[in-house]
């Protein structure tokens, strides 16, 4: 049994790189991808493609569990050198999913007579599809994560990431809405093909009445705090396609999808530490020792996630101003939910350690989780029959995140801060939540002071550029030293020549 702990920030970064840089030219297409769509649909149609796209997001959400329990069990298991156990868990858990997909499938399938708007009717029916294309290719994405087969998933991602962009702008102008919903599908069935010839886990069909209900013991309870998570990420998106109409929830939608690009970057590097932590915690002796190199890693995403709040709040003014003008009424609900980037991304700490099968407290994760969900629908109900709009609705989303996120760090500091004098590090966790906050404030007053767009935005740089020196200059100066800083840099280089 080897006592040290494998989750460092060098280590995790050595992949995490792959999947950022992956990820990097993925994103930059599906960007262009973006503002391609956005200059052909109108916000109406947005809505559509926002509407079909909840009826796709609540059927993967619901299941029984079973991939979710594996997922758990299988670095655990490696970490053990228990592999052949761990592939008889795939296996079984595999088959059920596939079997149970059938359900979700017809349910979408036969909402879609129930619409007579042309274009959602046709939207579910392709969703529908859609769903069980892109369920069966994600199974060996997961299991290649499970393996920390990251190279593999890197070269799927990217064929799947370059994919669709591509044929989506080749096809848009001809199919126009039509091209988004279909180009999905493809690209999942290539993506797959690639893991079957080149990434293959080895899947057969194997059925098991008793795995199959143990898998689902444990699983049923991370599917209820899956659920509960994404559905208090969409909720907003939810409660606006039930009271407003069509075009609010297009302009929400548009919004929502670039703020995805800046919580990707980070969820990139989460799907890499999820199972390197929890392997490693099947290998070390003490939790509290497995779990301690979290706390500088969670500063380094606290700082950095808080940092990109307001270099995406300046690109997205840049992009609705100057090239997608008819999202202008998506810039103050933009601004709002940007602070997601930070919430979102050092959420996943706490999270992954209450859901690892060294705490198993998953359960007690979903009771929180579950709390700002119902909280969620509540407000959101409040301020949209109150006239507040979807302004309101993005403040509602961002003060119930911020309360659920700091729920989850007090629960896991007596893992992850178990001295009392290390309490400080919360401060610093949250330090730069604050100054992006201040920052925000600050832009929303010079924008009514100032008429020159240009003025207006050559100040906001600067302040932001001398706000952030100072802050890390005073606060987090032996996080961000010449020297992490040159060997962190070394080291996504030497990774990204080897590659």
């Amino acid at each position: 049994m080897r006592s040290e702990s494998d989750v460092t920030v060098r280590g995790i970064l050595r992949y995490s790189v792959k999947f950022n840089i992956a990820n990097l030219i993925a994103k930059a297409l599906s960007f262009i991808m973006a503002i391609v769509i956005a200059v052909v649909l109108t916000p109406e149609d947005y809505g559509v493609l926002g509407f079909v796209g909840l009826w796709s997001m609540y059927a993967g959400l619901i299941g029984p569990g079973m991939d979710a329990a594996a997922l758990r069990e299988m670095p655990f298991l490696l970490g053990r050198g228990e592999a052949d156990r761990a592939q008889h868990i795939q296996n079984i858990a595999i088959t059920g999913k596939i079997l149970y997909n059938i359900i979700p499938f017809l349910i979408i399938l036969s909402a879609s007579f129930f619409y007579s708007n042309e274009l959602v009717r046709a939207g579910l029916i392709i969703t529908a599809v859609s769903y069980i294309v892109t369920a069966n290719t994600k199974y060996w994405i997961d299991f290649n994560y499970a393996r920390q087969r990251f190279n593999k998933v890197v070269i799927g991602n990217l064929i799947a990431g370059i994919a669709t962009p591509v044929l989506t702008m080749a096809l848009i102008f001809w199919l126009k809405i039509y091209a988004v919903l279909t180009v999905p599908i493809i690209s999942a069935l290539l993506a797959f093909v690639y893991y079957i010839r080149k990434a293959d886990i080895d899947y057969h069909f194997e059925l098991n009445r008793r795995e199959t209900i143990g898998l689902m013991k444990i699983g049923i309870p991370l599917v209820l705090l899956t659920f509960v998570y994404w559905a208090c990420r969409i909720a907003d998106k939810t409660m606006i396609a039930a009271y407003l109409p069509l075009r609010d929830l297009g302009i929400y939608s548009f919004a929502v999808t670039f703020i995805m690009f800046g919580i990707s970057l980070f969820s990139d590097f989460g799907n890499v530490l999820q199972p390197v932590l929890w392997t490693s915690l099947g290998k070390v002796e003490g939790l509290i020792e497995g779990v301690k190199p979290m706390r500088r890693i969670t500063v380094y995403i606290s700082v950095v996630s808080a940092m990109s709040i307001g270099i995406f709040q300046f690109g997205f003014f840049l992009l609705a101003h100057f090239i997608t003008t008819n999202y202008l009424p998506s810039i103050p609900v933009f601004n709002v939910l940007a602070f997601n980037i930070f919430l979102m991304s050092i959420a996943m700490v706490p999270s992954l350690i209450l859901n690892s099968s060294a705490v198993n407290k998953q359960t007690l994760n979903t009771v929180i989780w579950s709390i700002g969900l119902v909280l969620n629908i509540l407000l959101y109900y409040l301020v949209i029959i109150m006239g507040l709009g979807i302004v309101g609705v993005a403040w509602v989303a961002i003060g119930v995140q911020a309360a659920v996120t700091l729920i989850l760090f007090l629960i896991v500091r007596q893992y992850l801060l178990p001295d009392r004098k290390e309490l400080p590090l919360l401060g610093k966790i949250y330090l730069p939540f604050i100054v992006s906050l201040l920052l925000y404030l600050v832009s929303v007053f010079l924008k009514n002071q100032i008429q020159s767009v240009y003025l207006y935005l050559g100040l906001l740089f600067a302040l932001f550029v001398l706000v952030w020196l100072a802050v890390i200059r005073l606060f987090y100066c032996d996080y961000f030293t010449r020297e992490n800083i040159l060997m962190l840099w070394n080291k996504a280089i030497s990774m990204i020549k080897r590659e």
